[in-house]
């Protein structure tokens, strides 16, 4: 596992399976890995960022990586309703189950103006030969 490419591929994953379980109620899904304030987003809008990466195993030598503990915080914002924000966290709840994520923080809910945001972090240990 090339651990710099983890958040791309877990973006491309979550993408791919919420998009195809909700492509009829939100078509227009949009998925990020990188928050810009002078970006009109488009809603709903996923956004999928890595937290503190650690080293949890190396090599005897020191010299490799064997294992580190992935985190994430994924911010699911839409400028409708509070309901379609939260159906497409339980969505990406789903997913980060069925990668072996564990849910250190369910989504919690948030507003701010207009903006309906649930929050949710996850973990997950992960092994240099480990597929994602």
């Amino acid at each position: 596992m090339q651990f710099d490419m983890l958040e791309s591929s877990i973006k491309t994953i979550i993408d791919k399976k919420v998009s195809a379980k909700l492509k009829t109620t939100y078509p227009d899904l949009n998925f990020i890995t990188e928050a810009n304030d002078d970006t009109d987003y488009m809603f709903p809008c996923v956004y999928i960022h890595e937290l503190d990466v650690t080293e949890t195993a190396s090599s005897l030598s020191g010299k490799h990586i064997n294992a580190i503990q992935h985190s994430l915080q994924i911010e699911i914002s839409t400028n409708k309703k509070k309901a379609d924000s939260k159906r497409v966290a339980y969505e990406v709840v789903d997913v980060l189950k069925e990668l072996g994520y564990t849910i250190t923080t369910m989504p919690v809910y948030t507003k701010i103006a207009t903006i309906h945001t649930y929050f949710v972090r996850a973990t997950r240990l992960i092994g240099n030969g480990d597929i994602i």
